[in-house]
């Protein structure tokens, strides 16, 4: 029996370990097991064994279901299966041939056996064993028969004597090697094009490069080979090529692999060729036998495929013409053009380099129809002599533009007329004499007016235009302006006083009229600015801040609004109390407060239940991450290494690490006289025959090797058992090679998000410390306000009701309904006084400082 967490753990882990051996190699390692047959080794022993009698495959689903797992257990349709290890075992054994598991066959000659019935007939059996009994128990666990069918098919006394398993050639090739082997270890490329290559190879279904396409070949002349190749070279697609290759010759494949994924690929390759139909899969779970023989079927009674031996023959034509025009566009890229000494494909990249070269400059936009009618004749001398020609040019507009900034700059610039005939001449000399008269009478004009005037200088064209401009703009005397006052504003101070007291009277004008944008009807007396300002200070009491403009009106709205806010605080407040309560928090909660205990609340809700029953101060610092990261990476190195070690050792037997690299060197250094006169050297021979699984002679210096490793492989393993430091952090959790650090680093990375999404928030620290440190039952009491509705509901109401920024800050939720109450009450004393005023409903509130403004402006000016 487990507890309730056990159990889910235990599910769990048979769950993901069924899926990753259907992910990987195609085969359900997940069954039900009917009966045990507890049995002994022999009758000195007290140790018992207890071995599955009958196995039902099924699969494992898992649902999520109110923040809660729930596991089901689903039949595969499959017939029930006997335990074929174990009926080996006991027959070679103990000579003990265990009953055949009868079900009911099609023809109905056979009774079909019951579970119970089956389990009687296998006590008849063992009854000469008085300990050995047949327990009834029912247990659903992985059991792994993947190399049973190996061993049936190995079997010598299932092959029949003229077609024995060792007289195979496949079989004796693998085992004894070919007698004539190829001396390239890395095989060449072929000429693919060449046609004694190009004819052995009937089709391609997939692109296919020169290495691969030479791949085919040699497996197409029945040469025996290996491809190797990281990820994403094209291997499978090589494969595919393959296989129907040999599909079109008629031949029949068969394509094993220890992977399951790399079987999927292949079959979605063939199949989008249109090739589904010649392809069976026999490693599929997902289907029934049913499905499995239907489908066999189907491809057995499929009609015949339509002749496409014609089309296929002008589509072949067709390609040969492509490759010859491409084999031509090559020559005549590779061909030397003039006398340069360069090909078409290397003037090509030099275009293209100079291109990028020149892709940052500013250049002028004439310079790419810029031809040179001698380039098929230019030698390199030639290209030559005009790149120094360029380079001295530009080194000349360097000089100029160092001297002038810009070339407009240059005196000289603009004069484009060369070569002017005699009457030419005359004319820019008659030109040039009017326009030197015109300036000296220009210059005795200006004079005349810088006298008049009474100003200074004006020495260039360009001042004298401006003059002119500013004479031009002075306004004529207008006929209504009396004259006669013209003499009495003769002096500056009566001018100036005269221009103040116009302006004046238009400012006081100008502010009368602005002010009636702030009234409902005609102005009659302006309003007591103190009694505004105290209005405009009662409403900044308020603090309203909203991406809304409030208007008088809108300040009944407000006044509502606030008042049910009010409210709905209190509705909430036993609530508060209560989640109060849950953190231990004997204060008033902020509605920041709440918002960081919401998001503490989402933080436990996507956690395991394991993740949190295993926290640790160890396992929740910080510091352990790379502990644990590092300790990850070196058990799965070690479980490679002692997986790949048992598979042909009994490594269980070298004890010592340091022992066995001094055998190491004993092997690696012997010579003919150790066999007679080293005692050590004949343990490390022993101990090496002890160890095989499979004898097999080997030099003694690859026994050296082998012992070196198993030696590295038990220092290494030791060290990982006896880390203080891994085992501080991991704590009761440390279980060796065993140990689950995907849940541990689990652990830590959740401690880390917790720090991250709490520390910096309003009461974050004091929840980080709940979070990390809290036994599990107050971690369980924080979670289910999770699935507490009110509370979800208020988070809600939090974050939809935010009318000003008072409820971010630092306001207990009593003080924020004093808040809320004060905020109706003031509003609606506002809205009152302001209608009375006579102002605009419409007016926004924010406009009162302004308004109050312009009167004291008003009143001031109207004093002077």
């Amino acid at each position: 029996m487990l507890y309730p967490d056990e159990l889910l753990r235990k599910l769990a882990g048979l769950q993901e370990g069924s899926r990753k051996s259907i992910q990987e190699t195609g085969l359900n390692t997940l069954y039900l097991a009917f009966g045990m047959l507890e049995w002994y080794e022999s009758d000195q022993t007290d140790r018992n064994f207890l071995s599955p009698l009958l196995l039902y495959p099924v699969s494992l689903e898992r649902k999520l279901h109110n923040g809660q797992y729930f596991y089901t257990i689903k039949s595969f349709s499959e017939d029930i299966e006997e335990n074929f290890s174990l009926r080996e075992r006991l027959r070679q054994d103990y000579g003990i041939i265990l009953p055949t598991f009868t079900q009911l066959s099609d023809d109905n000659d056979q009774v079909e056996d019951s579970p119970e019935l089956y389990f009687e007939k296998v006590k008849d059996i063992i009854r000469v064993y008085s300990r050995w009994k047949v327990r009834s128990f029912l247990t659903l666990s992985l059991f792994s028969f993947g190399g049973i069918a190996l061993f049936n098919d190995l079997n010598p006394e299932r092959w029949p004597n003229e077609a024995s398993i060792l007289k195979h050639p496949l079989v004796s090739s693998i085992l004894c090697g070919q007698e004539e082997a190829n001396q390239d270890v890395i095989a060449l490329d072929y000429n693919v094009d060449h046609p004694s290559i190009a004819s052995k190879v009937p089709l391609l279904i997939t692109d296919a490069d020169a290495s691969q396409f030479s791949a085919i070949v040699d497996a197409i002349d029945s040469k025996n080979l290996v491809i190797e190749g990281p990820p994403g070279t094209g291997k499978s697609q090589t494969i595919t090529n393959l296989i129907a290759a040999a599909l079109a010759v008629g031949k029949k494949v068969l394509f094993v692999s220890e992977k399951k994924a790399a079987l999927e690929v292949v079959y979605n390759r063939l199949t989008n060729a249109g090739l589904e139909n010649y392809c069976l899969e026999v490693h599929s779970t997902a289907t029934s036998r049913q499905s499995f023989y239907s489908r066999l079927k189907r491809r057995v009674e499929q009609d015949q495929p339509p002749d496409m031996s014609l089309e296929l023959a002008d589509q072949v034509i067709e390609c040969s013409q492509l490759k010859q025009l491409l084999s031509q566009y090559v020559l005549l890229l590779n061909q030397p053009l003039g006398r340069i000494g360069k090909t078409f494909q290397e003037l090509l990249w030099s275009a293209k380099r100079a291109d990028d070269l020149a892709a940052d400059i500013s250049l002028p936009p004439t310079l790419s129809s810029l031809r040179d009618d001698q380039a098929s004749s230019m030698t390199d001398a030639d290209l030559h002599r005009k790149y120094q020609h360029l380079k001295e040019f530009s080194q000349q507009h360097q000089e100029l533009v160092k001297l002038y900034s810009n070339v407009e700059s240059h005196p000289w610039f603009g004069l484009t007329a060369y070569n002017l005939s005699p009457i030419e001449q005359g004319d820019l000399i008659g030109i040039i004499k009017s326009w030197s008269n015109t300036l000296i009478r220009l210059q005795i004009c200006s004079r005349r007016a810088i006298e008049t005037l009474d100003i200074g200088e004006q020495s260039t064209l360009a001042e004298l235009i401006h003059l002119n401009k500013q004479l031009e703009s002075y306004p004529q005397i207008n006929n209504a302006v009396e004259e006669s006052l013209l003499p009495a504003l003769k002096t500056t101070q009566e001018q100036n006083s005269a221009s103040t007291l116009i302006c004046q009277l238009m400012t006081y004008r100008k502010g009368v009229e602005s002010l009636r944008q702030y009234f409902q009807d005609e102005i009659i007396s302006l309003p007591d600015f103190t009694q505004l300002n105290a209005l405009a200070v009662n409403l900044e009491e308020l603090k309203i801040d909203s991406t809304e403009e409030y208007t008088i009106e809108q300040l009944q709205d407000l006044s509502k609004k606030a008042t049910e806010l009010a409210s709905k605080i209190e509705q909430y407040k036993s609530l508060v109390t209560q989640i109060a309560s849950c953190i231990n928090s004997n204060s008033f909660l902020t509605p920041s407060e709440l918002k960081s205990v919401s998001i503490a609340v989402q933080i436990l809700s996507e956690q395991k239940p394991e993740t949190l029953e295993r926290r640790t101060a160890e396992l929740c610092s910080q510091s352990s991450h790379d502990i644990l990261i590092n300790a990850q990476k070196t058990v799965e190195k070690l479980r490679l290494s002692q997986e790949e070690l048992r598979r042909k050792y009994h490594i269980d037997a070298c004890k010592d690490p340091e022992r066995m690299c001094f055998y190491a060197n004993k092997l690696r250094y012997a010579n003919l006289l150790s066999y007679w006169f080293d005692p050590e050297y004949n343990k490390a021979k022993k101990l090496w025959e002890r160890i095989q699984k499979y004898p097999s002679l080997l030099s003694d210096t690859k026994i050296a090797n082998i012992f070196e490793k198993i030696g590295s492989f038990k220092r290494e393993l030791d060290s990982f058992l006896n880390d203080s430091v891994l085992r501080r952090v991991c704590g009761k959790y440390f279980m060796g090679l065993e140990t689950d650090f995907s849940s541990l680093l689990a652990v830590n990375s959740f401690a880390a998000n917790v720090k991250k999404s709490l520390d910096s928030l309003p009461l974050g620290q004091h929840l980080s410390r709940i979070l990390l440190e809290a036994d599990i039952t107050k971690a369980r009491k924080i979670l289910q306000l999770h699935f507490m509705q009110r509370f979800q509901l208020l988070i809600q109401f939090i974050d939809a009701s935010r009318l000003d920024k008072k409820f971010d800050k630092q306001l207990t939720w009593e003080e924020l309904s004093d808040h809320y109450r004060k905020i109706s009450s003031q509003s609606a004393h506002a809205y009152k006084e302001l209608i009375s005023l006579g102002l605009n409903p419409l007016m926004p509130i924010s406009l009162l400082p302004s308004l109050i403004q312009n009167i004291e402006e008003l009143n001031s000016e109207k004093q002077r």
